[in-house]
């Protein structure tokens, strides 16, 4: 045997081999929970632009829903702040975007006063 392939005999070969696949089950479990994730906090982002898009054209034209906000919840999608002038103004914002999102998500994240409500 020449010297050359003397250090990589079948033995250091065959150890070679198992560290290397070692290393890449390893790394592909690891690799699993962080694409998941990442594919997760993806589809929330995209969800939270739809509903954003959605929300903002059906109330932009009406001024009694100018001091209303909405901002991105990480785990809810859009989350609605502010103030608007009646209870009535925020019975219609709550209709509009029960239209546009569902009843049970509107509720939740719809968090708007009425002018002179606490």
């Amino acid at each position: 045997m020449s010297e050359a392939n003397r250090g990589l005999g079948s033995g250091g070969c065959v150890g070679l081999l198992v560290t290397f696949f070692a290393g890449v089950i390893i790394g592909g479990f690891a690799g699993i929970p962080v694409g998941v994730h990442w594919c997760q906090t993806s589809l929330r982002h995209e969800m939270y632009l739809d509903e954003r898009d959605a929300v903002a054209s059906a109330t932009a034209k009406d001024p009694a829903f100018k001091m209303v906000q909405i901002y991105e919840e990480p785990h809810l999608g859009i989350l609605l702040m502010g103030k608007v002038p009646t209870a009535a103004d925020k019975k219609r914002l709550l209709e509009i975007v029960t239209r546009q999102i569902g009843e049970r998500r509107a509720a939740r994240q719809t968090r708007v006063e009425a002018e002179g409500e606490r």
